[in-house]
């Protein structure tokens, strides 16, 4: 890849399915990882704070749940888009975690993170992953040179809340 091309790129969020819910083991038989050309980098990726990539999507880069790597249902997407499509690599900014809510007083996941733009109705703006997810798109795009074009966005809203949802008002969060 040339060093001062643009980079398609997906860009993911959300609960549980996407976070990852199924054992590595049963990925389909035509997935197999590592995803070559898949650049990575999640919130559970090393260095993801400074917007660092994976070279590829490995099983080490995704959701760990009581001591099994878990897939979620993008990684059929990113696959597909690399072996159906002209695409020749695909840069994926990923945020997820599974038990969180999208109101700010329902359950929070891990440090009782919400996804609610509420943010002010947060114990902290620190429990906000809309601003987890802001701050880690800056830093991918900072750490490459701002290169970036997100093309699409994958939200997968978890079964806990899913009713709940369309009770929320609609809002936007401006990611510049």
């Amino acid at each position: 890849m040339a060093h001062n091309e643009e980079k398609f790129t997906i860009i993911s969020a959300g609960q549980s399915n996407i976070d990852g819910r199924v054992p590595v083991p049963q990925l389909p038989n035509y997935l197999t990882l590592p995803l070559d050309h898949c650049y990575y980098c999640s919130n559970h990726t090393p260095d993801h704070e400074k917007g660092v990539f994976q070279d590829q999507l490995k099983v080490s880069d995704l959701t760990v749940k009581n001591g099994s790597s878990r897939w979620g249902f993008d990684l059929v997407t990113y696959y597909w888009l690399l072996h159906n499509t002209d695409l020749k690599d695909l840069h994926v900014i990923k945020c997820a975690e599974g038990g969180t809510s999208i109101a700010p007083s329902g359950e929070g996941g891990v440090d009782d993170s919400h996804w609610s733009t509420h943010i002010d109705q947060l114990k902290d703006p620190s429990h906000s992953l809309l601003l987890q997810f802001k701050q880690l798109i800056e830093s991918c795009q900072a750490a490459q040179n701002n290169q970036l074009v997100i093309k699409a966005m994958l939200w997968h809203q978890g079964e806990a809340t899913a009713l709940t949802f369309q009770a929320v008002p609609r809002q936007t969060i401006m990611i510049t």
